[in-house]
């Protein structure tokens, strides 16, 4: 079997395979264009077939068809070519001299490659920044017919693969190689790839000068470039990549909400907790800028109503004591009563979100051990630490999903009493030691995941302990990596109507004098004053489609006289995530329509009739009726169309 990647895919036409081919056994020649199955296996089509019609030749008889070639019917894009021979023979199969010779494969087409994909060098960024918009210049002589696309992934650790080869190319280990006469060793290629922890690529940019999605900060960056084309005539090029790097706000921040079950339709008041942390040092780059603008954007929510916004420590609100407490004095300020500064409100340009502007940025908390986390540098490949590749401290389930080889060790610690702060003072014991002792006695048991790769830092010792002020400065200078201060506590206390089950309110901060780039905030425990861990609010699920329908007022009078000449016909529409097509339509008691108006949409609507019908004239007066309409396709859906009666008076 001879399988070949030919790196990218050409349009072909013709092959030829010159070597000893006898036509003694059966060859068969498939093509893919790289596309794979469910299972993640390629497609082939079959291609040429040589059916083995020399019977009287052997490999070694010295008659020889020396060649198999074919043309295709058409071109063909070709990424992939394989060849596989069978034997008839039961004597031959097997054997030493079974097969052919295969000494050069020719491919033939014209063109330009259908599909180009280019991957960057694992790009090693400088110290803990945020990336921010992905340009490019790229040539698309046919946009209908060529396209480029970009992607990207970022991550922390590298691993370093040595890869033995002999003179004749073939890879060997590295026991073999050295094992092998000098004359007989080829080169030693050392490689770097992605270790444990990165990122998935990104979905693809669709214009230059989006921010890039992919997390960070991170160490290390990924550039996918794909060019691709429908015909061979034309072909895109890209002359250029850049990413712009930018000091990032705060070295990560969390957010929940609460509550985060509501009725639907209902006015509710939620509570939005912030926890940033920020970088009070890092070897080699500056310090977190932080921030003093907080974007909340809440679609399909058309409104939030804020009504205070709180800053100090998670004790001083639980007391109702913060240290700043900025209280609504109109729509768009905010009053700290004990300062008179003004925290001011914007709207989005979407529309559907605010954006706060604080009057300083959000402050550092008091230095402490328990306000501070020290991070150790991981400089050694196969160095455990005991939490998951998103941070989180492993347990016995979360330690035996991880793959075989990064199930590292298992700790088993005994108490031993109690420190004069009545801290419980534990010491590591043997499996069978721990088991033996009585349950009062039994402590913790440390699961640790081995690292694949190297880089990346992690707030413990090689113990898997919490470093403290006085373990990080034990540590050698090499291994000290940054400090990251626990920033105040945010709370944003907002009044909304929740209509999507589902309805995340996704937040984001930035520094006002850096206004180019947003840095997104994960939802997380950002606190312990409420049982939180995310941004998304559950409603009560329904299958009504149209809810809460108002008319008002009603009767109206469309007199031209300022008063009353308008009817507002308000409803929402539940359980709808994408735009739908509404129909609202006024039919007389006779069943004759009247006036109507179509328009894609979800979530609240207000239409707006003035009496008048299709035909511009005003609608003689009497009784109506309104009936609303939503396009769904759901079979589960209700109340997919509401009819009301609606007055007419002068």
């Amino acid at each position: 079997i001879m399988t070949l990647d030919l790196g990218a895919r050409f349009w072909i036409n013709y092959f030829r395979m010159v070597g000893g081919i006898s036509g003694v056994d059966e060859m068969v020649v498939r093509i893919s264009d790289g596309s794979r199955d469910s299972n993640g296996s390629l497609k082939w089509r079959e291609m040429y077939r040589q059916t083995g019609s020399a019977p009287n030749s052997t490999p070694w008889s010295g008659v020889s068809l020396g060649t198999s070639e074919s043309g295709f019917e058409r071109l063909e894009q070709v990424r992939y070519l394989n060849s596989q021979i069978y034997t008839s023979q039961a004597g031959r199969a097997g054997g030493y001299n079974t097969g052919d010779r295969i000494r050069e494969v020719q491919l033939f087409g014209e063109g330009y490659p259908s599909e180009v994909t280019l991957i960057s060098p694992m790009i090693e960024l400088p110290g803990s920044v945020i990336l921010g918009r992905i340009e490019w210049e790229a040539d698309l002589p046919d946009s209908e017919r060529v396209d480029v696309q970009i992607r990207t992934r970022t991550g922390d650790r590298l691993v370093e693969i040595v890869e033995y080869y002999c003179n004749g190319g073939d890879l060997k280990t590295e026991t073999d190689y050295n094992n092998l006469p000098t004359s007989f060793k080829g080169p030693v290629v050392n490689r770097l790839q992605p270790g444990g922890g990165w990122s998935s690529w990104s979905q693809r940019y669709t214009r230059s000068g989006q921010i890039v999605t992919s997390p960070s900060p991170r160490r290390f960056l990924q550039i996918q470039a794909r060019l691709l084309s429908t015909s061979p005539d034309v072909a895109a090029s890209l002359r250029s990549i850049a990413v712009e790097f930018l000091p990032p706000v705060a070295h990560r921040t969390v957010a929940e909400i609460w509550p985060n079950t509501v009725e639907p339709r209902e006015m509710s008041e939620f509570a939005l907790y912030l926890k940033p942390t920020f970088v009070e040092h890092q070897p080699g780059g500056p310090p977190s800028r932080r921030f003093d603008e907080i974007l909340l954007d809440a679609e399909p929510i058309e409104t939030l109503a804020i009504a205070d916004v709180a800053l100090g420590r998670e004790e001083d609100l639980d007391r109702g004591q913060p240290r700043r407490l900025f209280s609504a004095s109109s729509a768009d300020v905010l009053i700290d009563a004990a300062t008179g500064d003004s925290l001011k409100i914007f709207s989005t340009d979407t529309g559907t979100g605010l954006r706060l502007l604080l009057p300083e940025k959000v402050a550092l908390q008091a230095a402490g051990d328990d306000t501070r986390t020290y991070y150790r540098v991981v400089t050694e490949e196969g160095e455990q630490v005991p939490v998951d590749g998103d941070g989180r401290i492993l347990n016995e389930l979360t330690y035996l999903g991880l793959p075989p080889e990064e199930q590292g060790d298992i700790l088993y610690f005994a108490l031993r009493g109690r420190d004069a702060d009545g801290n419980p003072i534990a010491e590591a014991v043997e499996e069978f030691a721990y088991h033996s002792l009585a349950d009062s006695l039994q402590g913790e048991i440390r699961y640790f995941r081995r690292l694949v790769g190297k880089g990346g830092e992690f707030p413990f010792d090689q113990q898997g302990n919490p470093l403290t002020q006085a373990a990080y400065n034990a540590l050698p200078r090499s291994q000290q990596g940054s400090i990251a201060a626990a920033g105040e506590l945010v709370r944003v206390r907002f009044h909304a109507s929740v209509l999507l089950n589902g309805t995340t309110v996704d937040a984001a901060i930035r520094d006002s004098a850096f206004p180019d780039t947003y840095q997104q905030v994960d939802p997380g425990d950002a606190t312990a004053l409420t049982p939180g861990t995310a941004l998304s609010i559950s409603v009560p699920l329904s299958n009504r489609v149209v809810q809460g329908v108002a008319i008002a007022p009603n009767p109206f009078t469309p007199n031209g006289d300022g008063t009353n000449d308008q009817a507002h016909i308000r409803f929402a529409l539940g359980n709808l995530n994408a735009e739908r097509t509404i129909q609202v339509r006024i039919f007389d008691l006779a069943g004759h329509s009247v006036w109507s108006e179509r328009r894609q949409g979800f979530g609240e609507q207000v239409f707006t009739w003035d009496g008048r019908g299709d035909d511009g004239q005003l609608v003689p007066p009497g009784a109506y009726l309104c009936k609303i309409d939503a396009d769904v396709d759901a079979a589960s859906a209700s109340h997919t169309s509401k009819t009301h009666l609606i007055g007419v008076a002068y």
